[in-house]
């Protein structure tokens, strides 16, 4: 269900306010509704929100190289969610090496507030996947291929 993270973690966390909620979203998904963080502040929501942030909607490239040979609309560019949750009221975390993630996480768990952690990750690194698993991400999206 894509971009309905942020809502369900929401929800998640307001249906059980003890347990700990982690939300964990590329960022194309995220630009759905990542204005809920706000909502997340306003009703002072302690949660996590971990946004995979390489500036593309980088899982439907190969679908549309595969349909059309070419892609389109799929560049989002950087956009540092960490900012963006700070200037809805939440605590924002930059990461930009897997070594500092593990301690960037600790440092969000203590947070007073909603906190959201901006992971860069590799877009080319995410489209190197190899082509048996590809074919098999492309038969959830559009049933069995080959047949």
């Amino acid at each position: 269900m894509l971009g309905t993270g942020i809502p369900s973690a929401i929800g998640a966390k307001l249906g059980s306010p003890g347990r700990e909620v982690v939300c964990v979203s590329g960022d194309g998904a995220a630009g759905f509704n990542f204005m809920e963080m706000q909502s997340a502040a306003r009703e002072n929501l302690k949660l996590i929100t971990i946004v995979f942030a390489e500036g593309s909607w980088t899982m439907e490239e190969p679908n549309e190289r595969r349909l059309f040979g070419r892609t389109f609309g799929t560049e989002m560019g950087s956009v540092r969610w960490d900012r963006v949750a700070e200037g809805l009221g939440c605590e924002g975390f930059l990461v930009d090496r897997l070594e500092d993630l593990e301690g960037t996480l600790g440092r969000a768990r203590k947070s007073s507030r909603p906190a959201v952690v901006c992971l860069q990750t590799n877009r080319d690194a995410n489209l190197a996947i190899p082509g048996e698993l590809m074919m098999r991400f492309a038969e959830v999206y559009q049933g069995p291929m080959g047949q």
